[in-house]
């Protein structure tokens, strides 16, 4: 619930700085991973870590309010994808992944480039062969480049830890996380 009280404060907050012309910000996206990288610290499989590699493409959007002639822009964040993974030991399955994420950004905008900054409070990844959905949160850093006037190359860092898990019902601890650099392209409106 916390969660949702940072991001309302984040929007809400910007509602102040605002003085110069503001408007609504929408964002749509599609990345592509350059390396993504799995860690698995399971102490129930095994006392050291297991590494494996992701792949694949994530999709979404960003909607929010933009400030001080889109120099300054809060808003809200939604991705998904379908993921490769490919585990370095043999002991773990490799397969396909379905990745949601939800969260709140925020944007520094300048005259051809602009920073990202994102809060990931609802993070899930479900693996497709077996059923068990991983929940988490984490935080994702972006820096993009304009190429025409709506069209941007976009660079992304993203760093997610997943402490739950659901299979078959049954809700327990997880020890999996990823980092994802990603690059794609976005049209902000």
């Amino acid at each position: 619930m916390n969660k949702f009280w940072l991001l309302t404060f984040m929007i809400l907050s910007g509602f102040q700085l605002s003085q110069a012309q503001a408007g609504l910000y929408l964002e749509p996206f599609v990345t592509s991973i350059i390396q993504g990288n799995l860690r698995n610290s399971d102490p129930t499989l095994t006392t050291t870590l297991r590494d494996g590699e992701a792949s694949g493409v994530q999709y979404g959007g960003r909607l929010g309010w933009a400030f001080a002639n889109g120099a300054l822009t809060l808003g809200g964040e939604y991705e998904t994808g379908t993921l490769e993974r490919e585990w370095d030991e043999t002991t773990l399955t490799d397969g396909e992944m379905t990745t949601k994420n939800t969260g709140g950004f925020f944007r520094m905008g300048f005259n051809n480039f602009a920073f990202y900054a994102t809060y990931i409070f609802d993070a899930e990844h479900d693996l497709d062969f077996n059923k068990q959905v991983f929940t988490g949160d984490g935080f994702k850093l972006g820096f993009a480049v304009a190429l025409f006037r709506h069209v941007q190359l976009l660079f992304e860092y993203e760093s997610i830890e997943y402490d739950e898990v659901e299979n078959n019902s049954v809700v327990g601890d997880a020890y999996n996380e990823s980092s994802l650099i990603s690059a794609g392209l976005s049209f902000p409106f």
